[in-house]
Formats: structure tokens, C-alpha cells, sequence
């Protein structure tokens, strides 16, 4: 269970969909940087498959891109 604070972006469709897609590619062996990572839900995907090194950023106080569903 990922706990999401007010302001991060909560994991969507789309979050599950990358963390399986990275789960399985086979690929997250070496490093991984996650962009605009938000709870982080690929990072946590990427380290449980096994990646060397994972980074994960995001940018507080960005707003959500246009037609978003998430809060400003």
C-alpha cells in the first residue's frame, strides 16, 4: 500500500500500467531514474525487479499538466 500525501500525484491506470511493463521487460537491471515519480509506484517496481540503482525525482509544486484530474 502506498500512502499519498496531499499534493502527490496518486498512482493511476497508467502508474500500474509502467510498474508491469517494467516488471516485465526484464530491463530494470541496471540504473534507473523515474521522472515526475510522484508515490513513486515504478521506482518500487524497478527496485523490486532487481535494478542496481534507482532514482526517483519529483518536483514539489508543479502543477498538473492541463485536463489532469488531480488537485492544484
Amino acid at each position: 500500500m502506498l500512502l499519498t500525501p496531499p499534493g502527490v500525484y496518486r498512482p493511476q491506470s497508467d502508474s500500474q500500467m509502467l510498474a508491469r511493463a517494467v516488471a516485465v521487460s526484464g530491463r530494470a537491471r541496471g540504473a534507473v531514474l523515474d521522472l515526475g515519480t510522484g508515490t513513486g509506484t515504478v521506482a518500487l517496481a524497478a527496485a523490486r525487479c532487481g535494478a542496481g540503482a534507482v532514482t526517483a525525482v519529483d518536483l514539489p509544486g508543479v502543477p498538473p499538466s492541463p485536463g489532469s484530474t488531480e488537485p492544484r
